[in-house]
């Protein structure tokens, strides 16, 4: 069901001209913009506040799901489909803030050493806790680090690793005509064969290429001024509306429960949250969004237990199903992001205190905050 709506969604946005375009031209600006963008945009962290919240939205409908509480199920259907934008935001604002200097061995280096520290060291750690909790060895460790596998979400960040030693080389071609399709092309012909979708019991990020390219040929210049933006034809706005209530109306056509390759909703929501911003600059929720955003990382690697732990303590408290999801999806959010906020702050420590050993004031520079995902 899921790969029908994807495949003709998909098929429409191929034979229309106009949407073809919209989907697949290139950024020409997005050199100049990301070469000179260094600092924090706060439009990612916004979006990305907007995209952990979905996740976990999602799963508090999986596990609720999974315990049976719904009575229909084209309920949690819909809930889950509705929030599939997550993890392609995601991966579009993470390829949309990435840049490299030049390919010269130092750059590659420090564009490497930056993801590790910003990523993979807090994903070590997370996966680390987890096993020693549960009392296993260093070589189910090495398995879950290498699989993410421990948790349900964990996939994701397997995922995210493999797209930036691929980033490199998707760079250099991110102001090339065929570098959108082609990509697209892959990730589709992957999505359709499910045996590609995991290599040697690893997650494979071919599906998901597509969104990562879409996002570096893109770059910032969207955000770059408020003009670019606000001069854009309403014309873009309707395309973006229509696509949405075409992706809608093929999962009533074809429910399912849908997973999170949506080439064309992931898209149109993305869009959707640059006008959003654009036009809601300053607003206090907007605000809030920011620095949520500005933690997803570790929202993330927490959230799944939390999630499963709230809806275990808010059904023993009441029985109706929307009450249990709303209740559960707020007390999900408040506790990973007051958790979040604590190991961010921790492991902000201790890079101060490697910092300060190694008394080079540079060695961390601009590796944090942990938003900038």
């Amino acid at each position: 069901m899921e790969s029908g709506n994807v495949f003709i969604s998909s098929l429409i946005v191929l034979i229309v001209p106009s949407l073809r375009n919209f989907f697949f031209a290139t950024n020409k600006h997005g050199e100049i913009v990301q070469e000179k963008k260094k600092e924090r945009i706060p439009f990612f962290d916004v979006v990305k506040g907007v995209a952990i919240i979905a996740v976990v939205l999602i799963h508090v409908v999986g596990v609720m799901e999974e315990f049976s509480f719904f009575s229909h199920t084209l309920i949690p259907y819909f809930l889950n489909a509705l929030f599939r934008f997550a993890i392609p935001v995601f991966i579009i604002a993470s390829g949309s803030l990435l840049t490299i200097k030049d390919y010269h061995w130092k750059s590659l280096i420090s564009f490497f050493y930056t993801k590790c520290v910003r990523i993979i060291i807090p994903y070590l750690f997370m996966v680390a806790l987890i096993v020693y909790w549960n009392g296993e060895s260093f070589r189910v460790f090495i398995h879950h680090a290498i699989s993410g596998d421990i948790l349900v979400p964990y996939y994701f960040v397997v995922i995210l690793i493999q797209l930036y030693v691929l980033f490199p080389v998707l760079y250099r071609y991110r102001t090339s005509r065929w570098l959108l399709p082609i990509s697209f092309a892959i990730s589709l012909a992957i999505f359709l064969y499910p045996p590609f979708w995991n290599i040697g019991g690893i997650p494979f990020c071919g599906e998901y290429l597509f969104f990562f390219v879409y996002g570096i040929t893109k770059g910032t210049s969207f955000i770059d001024s408020e003009k670019s933006v606000k001069q854009t034809s309403y014309l873009d706005i309707r395309v973006l509306l229509f696509l949405c209530g075409l992706y809608f109306t093929l999962f009533f056509l074809l429910p399912d429960y849908y997973y999170n390759i949506q080439f064309v909703y992931g898209v149109v929501i993305y869009n959707l949250c640059v006008y959003g911003y654009t036009f809601f600059r300053g607003n206090h929720a907007l605000r809030w969004l920011e620095k949520v955003g500005g933690m997803s990382l570790w929202i993330f690697l927490v959230h799944y237990p939390l999630v499963i732990w709230s809806i275990s303590l808010t059904s023993l408290l009441m029985t109706q199903t929307s009450l249990v999801f709303l209740l559960s999806g707020l007390l999900s959010l408040a506790l990973s992001v007051s958790l979040g906020i604590l190991l961010r702050e921790l492991y902000s420590r201790i890079l101060s205190l490697v910092q300060m050993k190694k008394g080079n004031g540079v060695i961390f520079e601009n590796h944090y905050p942990m938003g900038q995902v």
